[in-house]
């Protein structure tokens, strides 16, 4: 084969070529992990320095509504405040200390002051009442969507 020489050349060439391209992809790809890792390092931190005000207010308010008793939020089935729900207890005076779901309803409605919640968390989307987003039907033209549960599960119990 007398194009042997320049095939391997062109063939050294090329894998030289791929290596390179290679090499860059690698470094990318590293990049990109550490600027995620920052910016969910920074996310936990800014969600639990965000949690503890949210909570210490919410101890405060329902201390006052009450005249006694305790509250507090905590994180549920996760560590990392990025992936856990958010679950609220409540201690009425005269009360144990148990889970907002277990309250009667009267004690519901004083504990549950309105939160807005933003959220991908499925099981934290589950527990809410209402729901909204925001679709795009048509590129660039944004539009508000609400969702009451309730509504939602009769709808497809219907179907």
């Amino acid at each position: 084969n007398l194009r042997a020489e320049e095939e391997a050349a062109e063939h050294e060439q090329r894998h030289a070529s791929l290596t390179a391209d290679r090499a860059d992809l690698d470094g990318a790809i590293e990049r990109l992990r550490r600027g995620i890792q920052s910016l969910n390092r920074e996310g936990r931190e800014r969600l639990r320095e965000s949690f503890e005000k949210v909570n210490a207010n919410f101890q405060t308010l329902f201390t006052k509504l009450f005249q006694g008793g305790e509250a507090k939020l905590t994180f549920t089935e996760s560590e990392d405040p990025l992936e856990a729900g958010l679950e609220i207890y409540a201690r009425p005076p005269g009360k144990r200390l148990q889970a907002l779901s277990l309250l009667s309803g009267g004690e519901q409605a004083l504990t549950a002051t309105r939160f807005l919640v933003i959220t991908h968390h499925a099981l934290t989307m589950s527990r809410m009442n209402r729901l909204f987003g925001v679709t795009m039907a048509e590129r660039g033209v944004s539009q508000l969507v609400s969702v009451t549960l309730q509504e939602a599960e009769q709808v497809i119990a219907a179907e």
